[in-house]
């Protein structure tokens, strides 16, 4: 069984990556629970569209009303030990990466693609060359339209710089000024809400 997630959808939580919250209701509670969970979200001080908020503060309620109920489980059981492990966690965020490469990078060259289109003509210039002149001033772009750290947003520049360069993505100067920044947001916020970006840490 399989599931198509819409990337950019604004009906759900996004917390653990990959769209989990959209593979099955039971997942949109999961990740709604661990997004309220975590102190460091903020949530109410957010700008969240009305349908987060509106599961966040049901999720608020729920809380609070079991607060105080005695826990139905009393073992000591430990799910996968970490003295168990096998692996390192750079190992399996390569694993992971592999994995995901393809999926989430088809998604950002057809982006590019659909922006700039594949023509070129004397006058073109390469959208890879155009980012590398101006990653600063695109960088901090990203940082002034969306929450994120300078690392972060240098990282994704980084990685849209060498899909641009793989697919030789050439247009107008007057075109790369209008159309680059809003696509280097756009592609900035899919790696974050796919949690790409800890993969090429």
């Amino acid at each position: 069984m399989s599931y198509r997630p819409k990337a950019f959808s604004k009906n759900y939580v996004r917390y653990l990556g990959d769209n989990y919250a959209q593979a099955h209701p039971d997942e949109d509670f999961a990740e709604t629970f661990a997004y309220w969970l975590d102190p460091k979200t903020n949530w109410r001080q957010r700008q969240l569209s009305p349908k987060v908020q509106e599961k966040l503060k049901y999720m608020d309620a729920l809380m609070k009303e079991v607060a105080k109920q005695p826990s139905r489980l009393n073992n000591a059981y430990r799910v996968s030990p970490i003295e168990n492990l096998k692996i390192t966690l750079h190992m399996h965020y390569q694993k992971q990466r592999r994995r995901s490469d393809h999926r989430h990078f088809k998604v950002l060259d057809q982006q590019m693609t659909e922006t700039f289109g594949h023509t070129t003509s004397r006058q073109s210039v390469s959208l890879q060359k155009f980012v590398t002149k101006h990653q600063h001033e695109l960088r901090n772009y990203l940082l002034k339209k969306d929450h994120g750290s300078r690392f972060e947003a240098q990282l994704a520049i980084k990685i849209l710089k060498s899909r641009a360069k793989r697919l030789d993505i050439q247009a107008s100067t007057t075109r790369l000024k209008s159309a680059t920044p809003s696509l280097m947001l756009q592609g900035f916020r899919y790696l974050k809400e796919t949690n790409q970006l800890k993969h090429y840490l």
